[in-house]
């Protein structure tokens, strides 16, 4: 047994003469115990997990023992246990009934001794974390001096799932680059109504991010640097807001869309899914028009001495109100004749591509035209050199390439006589009509 130290004191009586009493000093003997206090255990037993929406609060059975591994010692007087059940002061943790602090008394000699309390968990719409209940106890033996004593816990569960948050941009659905007053964009964060009615027993920030495709031929816009709605605990929404201002260019542009998305954690260091929303960006900018032009080479003659490099300039005519691509334009160009028999032939011109800059009004390619100088009377032809293009890239929607009517090459000589009069010939001496 754990017991106190033993003072014997060895005491005496004496008289002289008889009837007279003499003083007899006494003196004392130390017995020290040799048995170290024990801890003490406490244990709840088959009770280790409630279920925030258990049927019926259970009774928690709390046992206080001496464990077996303590060499059989026991205390020698009775030891009262405090016993106190505490959650942890966790405001978003699952909650439960206050439980008063009780008594479990190890009688002397004995090894356990119980006591019982009911935890009732609150069962509410919150999402909460789980919370830790801790059964811990405090004793002294011998007064005054204080025993070990060691704590179990019981694990109350929350029944609710954490629900998904929703941004919404409300009426700001569309913007004009060209809008006359950059709009403000009221975000709500909110819990749909189909989760039940669940909110979050804690406060939950929100961080807001505004951004845009990263697509180069897109509408910009001014940057909007992230920002922070807090849904507060039991709230179902909040708002915040952001100025979205468009950049307006004279560039052609693709739509943009502009995604408003979020991130949140319940608790810390778990995601909460946020849906996101989206505004479309629209270019006020139409795609202008592309003009061929073949510049000085408007006439070959089959029989020319050197095949001329012929310059085509791809451009956005002056007319077009200074509108250019936002981005890189390939226009494939392409040469080609009537497919008319008897007309003049020329070497076949493989397409090719000229690629006007985002920015610029014009772009250059070159091409050798060939004529077949050979020994039949044909008819002039007509060179066409037409292109194709698209804005953006994959549209199916094509632009429009203009071909210049001076640009269109034609073969043969004009003779003018006397009488002011012209001839026009294949270059092979036969008059095809005169003018």
């Amino acid at each position: 047994m754990d017991e106190t130290d033993e003072t014997v004191t060895v005491s005496g009586s004496a008289e002289f003469p008889s009837g007279t009493s003499l003083t007899v000093n006494s003196d004392t003997i130390a017995l020290t115990d040799d048995d170290g206090s024990p801890a003490i255990t406490l244990d709840t037993g088959s009770v280790t997990t409630v279920a925030e929406d258990v049927a019926s609060a259970p009774t928690v059975t709390v046992t206080a023992s001496i464990p077996s591994g303590s060499n059989s010692v026991t205390f020698s007087a009775d030891v009262p246990v405090t016993v106190t059940v505490a959650g942890s002061n966790t405001a978003s943790a699952v909650d439960f009934a206050a439980v008063s602090n009780f008594t479990i008394t190890l009688s002397a000699g004995s090894t356990s001794a119980t006591g019982t309390f009911v935890l009732t968990p609150t069962d509410d719409e919150h999402d909460e974390t789980d919370e830790t209940v801790t059964v811990s106890g405090s004793a002294e033996f011998p007064s005054g001096t204080s025993l070990t004593v060691n704590s179990d816990t019981i694990a109350l569960t929350d029944d609710d799932d954490s629900p998904a948050i929703t941004l919404d941009t409300g009426s700001v659905t569309t913007v004009a680059e060209d809008v006359a007053s950059a709009p403000t964009v009221t975000v709500t964060a909110s819990i749909p109504s189909e989760s039940n009615s669940v909110t979050f027993s804690a406060d939950v920030p929100v961080t807001v991010t505004v951004a845009g495709s990263n697509t180069a031929s897109a509408v910009d816009f001014a940057a909007v640097s992230n920002f922070t709605i807090t849904l507060s605990a039991g709230s179902t929404s909040a708002t915040g807001t952001f100025v979205l201002t468009p950049t307006d260019d004279e560039h052609d542009e693709t739509d943009e869309t502009v995604t408003v998305s979020g991130s949140a954690e319940f608790p810390s260091g778990t995601s909460l899914t946020v849906n996101s929303d989206t505004i479309a960006l629209t270019d006020d900018d139409g795609s202008p028009a592309i003009t061929l032009d073949t510049g000085s080479v408007t006439t070959v003659a089959e029989d020319v001495a050197s095949a001329p490099t012929v310059t085509v300039t791809a451009s956005i005519p002056s007319g077009s109100n200074s509108v250019t691509f936002s981005a890189d334009v390939p226009v494939t160009v392409t040469v080609a004749g009537s497919n008319t028999a008897s007309a003049v032939d020329f070497a076949a011109v493989s397409n090719f591509t000229i690629t006007l800059s985002a920015g610029s009004t014009s772009a250059t390619g070159t091409f050798v035209l060939t004529p077949t100088d050979d020994e039949h009377d044909e008819t002039d032809e007509t060179v066409t050199v037409s292109g194709s293009a698209e804005f953006p890239s994959g549209s199916p929607s094509r632009l429009i390439a203009l071909t210049d009517d001076d640009d269109n090459a034609r073969y043969g000589e004009r003779d003018h006589g006397s009488g002011g009069r012209g001839v026009r010939s294949d270059g092979d001496g036969d008059c095809l009509d005169t003018f």
